[in-house]
């Protein structure tokens, strides 16, 4: 995998709450996502347009086992310059575990909050440094302590494989079901952005951290009394 961890954000002695989050969108483009290439272009670009005013900024990582490839950093959601097809070309195997754990260190001592977007159809089969063990631990410590909303894309039944074990807010879906998944992702981001609330339960119409968006299930919109301030992170260190 390539490194992409050689300047990663700098380290702060606590995130600032007071201001919107920062996006980070950690894309699956190994080869099962090929015959959805197009689709996966133009969701991603109407999720952007309608972050704009919620969204402090928008980071974008794609990977196969060539490597990981940074299309976006913290670039404004209204200076984004729209994706293509030109830009996202998925091949090769899914090394699903390095690239969630490489894009997280980047990030890891973020000035504000994230909300972390893991997208894939497909299971791991690719990885050589992260495990699932050492990503628990590392999202267990972001959640509590940077509060962190990790936010996982399960696409099809090997997406929902691949993440469904992970903690953290998590939308199951069919393919054919895309634009539901980013209208989701979208409210996920305006209510974070209001709560600033890492619990992933607080956010779904079932009172769980997982809805499955082809049973008509959602993200529960905010009340008039639900916006409030969580404590702030004790602290933006290494676990």
């Amino acid at each position: 995998m390539i490194d992409i961890v050689s300047d990663p954000v700098g380290a702060p002695s606590q995130p600032d709450l007071s201001i919107k989050p920062d996006v980070v969108f950690l894309l699956d483009e190994s080869g099962s996502m090929s015959s959805h290439q197009a689709e996966v272009v133009s969701t991603f670009n109407e999720y952007v347009r309608k972050v704009k005013g919620t969204a402090k900024s928008v980071s974008l990582y794609t990977f196969d086992s060539s490597g990981i490839r940074e299309k976006l950093y913290k670039i404004a959601p209204d200076r984004v310059r729209m994706l293509t097809t030109a830009d996202y070309r998925p091949s090769a195997a899914t090394p699903l575990f390095d690239a969630m754990g490489q894009v997280i260190a980047k990030f890891e001592f973020n000035q504000r909050l994230v909300q972390f977007f893991t997208h894939t159809d497909g299971l791991e089969n690719a990885s050589q440094e992260w495990t699932k063990h050492k990503l628990d631990e590392k999202i267990a410590h972001l959640q509590q302590h940077s509060s962190w909303l990790f936010t996982f894309l399960m696409e099809g039944l090997e997406g929902r494989s691949a993440l469904g074990d992970f903690k953290g807010l998590k939308m199951a879906f069919s393919s054919e079901n895309r634009s539901g998944v980013m209208a989701a992702a979208v409210m996920s981001t305006v209510n974070y952005s209001q709560t600033m609330d890492s619990n992933p339960t607080t956010y779904t119409s079932t009172g769980s951290d997982e809805i499955d968006l082809d049973k008509g299930e959602e993200i529960k919109p905010l009340a008039s009394g639900d916006v409030t301030s969580t404590q702030a992170p004790t602290s933006g260190g290494n676990s």
